[in-house]
């Protein structure tokens, strides 16, 4: 992959697993864990569980490249049905009416002080595990040739979005709808699905790296 195809791929997963992971549950606690502790540690915690979390969908990842290197069309084409189905779930799921959604809180509030690192590590490693951000992050390194770039641009992703999540997440509940937000983010995934939907088909539709 040259370097225009490298940084085409990394726009890609970014924008993909960026917004995947701002409407996720992990976010969503990581957002309950903020307003509860020092929010840089809380973004800390989390930071390394996504390493650990973006890691194992990349070599797993690579593994399935090497088996699967003659169905990147299919690979794609599910790539794309996931990415619609979140959308549409994160479309269909019901808010509360008249008020935000509540972001999930840890069992015991006053236990997380003092050690919020430990809990957004604990607490986002174990939500990751097989969500669909990692699942995303694994379908893509099975259909881009460069795993170091889909690793890269994943992990910068969920950073990115978690940053987001840690920084304004009261902010955010306090003010903005979760309808409204859920709506936003859920629109614009359905799109990124429906345009990969048609690029494993159609690959010459626009410029696409792999």
């Amino acid at each position: 992959m040259d370097l225009e195809a490298a940084v085409g791929a990394g726009v890609a997963v970014f924008g993909v697993i960026f917004l995947a992971e701002i409407v996720d549950r992990s976010n969503l606690a990581l957002m309950s864990l903020s307003g509860q502790g020092d929010s840089r540690q809380v973004w800390l915690g989390a930071a390394a569980a996504f390493l650990v979390s973006t890691t194992l969908a990349v070599v797993l990842g690579t593994l399935l490249f090497q088996a699967l290197s003659g169905f990147l069309v299919e690979i794609r084409l599910a790539g794309g049905l996931i990415i619609v189905g979140y959308a549409v779930l994160t479309l269909l799921r019901p808010v509360p009416d008249g008020s935000g959604e509540r972001s999930p809180s840890p069992p015991e509030p006053g236990s997380w002080k003092g050690h919020p690192i430990y809990a957004a590590f604990l607490v986002v490693l174990l939500l990751e595990m097989g969500d669909n951000t990692q699942l995303l992050t694994l379908l893509f390194t099975a259909s881009l040739a460069d795993p170091l770039v889909v690793f890269l641009a994943a992990l910068l992703g969920l950073l990115a979005a978690s940053a987001l999540g840690t920084g304004l997440g009261r902010w955010l509940a306090g003010r903005v709808e979760a309808r409204r937000l859920r709506t936003i983010f859920g629109g614009v995934l359905l799109v990124v699905g429906v345009v990969t939907i048609l690029l494993a088909f159609f690959p010459g539709l626009i410029p696409y790296p792999g």
